[in-house]
């Protein structure tokens, strides 16, 4: 490419599509992520739990995605929403790009198998190889324009902010911003975000929904933020007040005050996030229950504490 002289004639438009690149980084708009364990069972209970995908929760209609392209389409409008202008640039943009390349250098060149072809902004594609013989090994004919320089800067800002969203999707799906479901002949299946990355690559037939418009679980996460290390301790907590559970009961009980002192001294949790989440959603249906618990069926402090020790020393659960 040449050596740029003044400033490019389609400045503006470039200076908007950085600025939409920048707000798409910055975006909070759809919530903070959902890793906890607890929050995904809610997920997958109200969403597929009756085997099907569910069209209400809470008398709410939930808006269905029935394929990347719409998902990618949902979030850019909730960052329309906040302000910023996405798709305007970037079909402007496209529009400049078309009409330049009435004025683009057309090239052809043969590459033998191996070799690399053109690339870069001001590189638009023709065709990437027409064989002329049907030997491998053959070279092939290669046809390709060249964009000026200020349609190539142009171009170059446009395929960044068309990355920076398809990103932005990406990481809403592995962060619990997003959430995939697999739909096979055996049924829905939520993708858990952790396993997203891993399973897109395959092929499926998906369908996708905004947590952001998920009625319930925008209420359950109204207490603030949960970080990943909190998200794990939920997660080692409820596991270990189901194996002491199992271990006690039903001969004895832990009582919810006795629970919550023990709980939140051992696994650093707030009192609202064990009573909301752990003490909620463990499995121990007889502890939950209302009344007065005879003194030699109720498990002390002294006692829950050892045991607790005793799993965390085993490797069974682990806390700080």
């Amino acid at each position: 490419m040449s050596e740029r002289t003044g400033t490019n004639q389609y400045q503006k438009l470039i200076d908007d599509l950085r600025r939409a690149k920048e707000s798409i980084a910055a975006f909070s708009g759809l919530g903070r992520e959902t890793l906890a364990s607890s929050d995904l069972r809610v997920v997958d209970e109200q969403v597929v739990g009756t085997g099907r995908l569910a069209k209400f929760i809470d008398n709410v209609a939930l808006t269905w995605y029935l394929n990347r392209s719409q998902l990618n389409a949902a979030i850019e409008e909730k960052i329309e929403e906040a302000g910023t202008p996405v798709r305007a640039p970037l079909v402007e943009a496209r529009k400049v790009i078309e009409r330049r390349r009435e004025f683009a250098q057309r090239r052809d060149h043969f590459f033998l198998p191996g070799e690399r072809l053109p690339s870069g902004p001001s590189v638009i594609m023709l065709n990437r190889g027409l064989r002329i013989t049907l030997h491998e090994w053959e070279p092939r004919r290669v046809e390709w324009l060249i964009l000026d320089d200020d349609a190539a800067e142009l171009r170059g800002a446009a395929k960044e902010l068309a990355r920076a969203l398809a990103t932005c999707t990406s990481v809403c799906l592995e962060t619990g911003r997003a959430f995939a479901f697999a739909v096979g002949e055996f049924g829905p299946e939520l993708i858990l975000p952790e396993q997203w990355q891993r399973r897109s690559k395959l092929k499926g037939n998906h369908r996708y929904l905004l947590k952001a418009e998920l009625p319930s679980l925008k209420a359950r996460q109204r207490a603030g933020p949960t970080t990943r290390v909190q998200a794990d301790s939920m997660e080692q907590a409820i596991k270990a007040l189901e194996a002491v559970y199992a271990q006690f009961s039903p001969a004895k009980k832990v009582k919810k005050a006795t629970a919550v002192a023990v709980f939140v001294s051992l696994f650093g949790l707030s009192k609202t996030s064990f009573e909301k989440t752990v003490w909620k959603d463990a499995k121990v249906p007889l502890w939950r229950k209302q009344g007065t618990v005879p003194d030699d069926r109720e498990v002390s402090v002294a006692e829950l504490r050892a045991a607790l020790v005793g799993l965390n020393e085993t490797g069974e659960v682990s806390f700080r």
